[in-house]
């Protein structure tokens, strides 16, 4: 069975994912938004922060993905998810 929830869920990181890549090699500028600023928001700032630390402080490549789980779990946006959902929490 196809969990299409898991689809989605890995299609719109892919989209995130692309979109930073392609805003850093145009020396651009991004937002991303969402209503309650706890998923895409965060998951946009946590995939940036794993990449910046990849490409810039020498972060294994199979590291990417445990580093932006634990920033994810453990680290300063869940102030802001608390603070709009009053949940700790991201769902991702």
């Amino acid at each position: 069975m196809v969990d299409k929830g898991r689809i989605k869920s890995v299609t719109a990181l892919r989209r995130l994912h692309n979109e930073a890549h392609v805003m850093r090699a145009l020396h651009g500028a991004r937002i991303v938004s969402c209503k309650s600023a706890k998923d895409r928001t965060s998951m946009s700032v946590t995939l940036e922060q794993s990449i910046w630390l990849h490409e810039f402080s020498g972060l294994a490549s199979h590291a990417k993905s445990s580093s932006t789980a634990v920033m994810r779990s453990h680290g300063v946006r869940r102030q802001n998810a608390l603070k709009n959902t009053l949940k700790v929490r991201c769902n991702v």
